[in-house]
């Protein structure tokens, strides 16, 4: 019981710490929304708006950067742990006590991984839907064809 409370104890930190990394990044980038639209409609092909290109979000954004880390840890650890429950498994010369908690381990460890994949999932989710997007439209209507020119004037 008490093996069981120290996993979900690991597994709800790390949820509420990917989720904490999901409400920070959102506030970043709307603090760097002028900076963002300063660069689409004057172009991106400055050395200044390509070093702000993604910088909180988007494939090389730090947000997801660190998401990703978190993921691997969590699952590289989860990994081990199901290792080790398998170990525990075929090394109870089929005591009762032993196997069900080498059963509880990999239990555990799947539930560990699965809550730390659906958090992933959400916080990317969060972070996609709440990011800027600096290649989309600009807000009065002029597209950013990424090439270096000036965009089309609206009437």
């Amino acid at each position: 019981m008490k093996y069981f409370i120290s996993t979900l104890l690991l597994g709800f930190s790390l949820l509420v710490a990917s989720l904490a990394v999901g409400v920070i990044a959102p506030t970043t980038a709307t603090a760097a929304d002028s900076t963002t639209e300063a660069c689409q409609k004057l172009g991106s092909s400055s050395a200044f708006c390509a070093s702000k290109k993604d910088s909180v979000s988007g494939t090389n954004g730090f947000a997801k950067i660190v998401t990703n880390i978190l993921l691997f840890l969590v699952g590289t650890a989860a990994v081990i742990m199901i290792i080790l429950g398998g170990i525990k498994y075929t090394t109870s010369n089929g005591d009762p006590s032993q196997i069900k908690s080498a059963k509880d381990t990999i239990l555990y460890s799947v539930v560990g991984l699965i809550v730390a994949i659906m958090a992933w999932g959400i916080v990317t989710f969060v972070i996609d839907q709440a990011a800027p997007d600096t290649s989309s439209t600009s807000g009065s209507g002029n597209t950013n064809n990424n090439s270096g020119q000036q965009p089309a004037q609206g009437n």
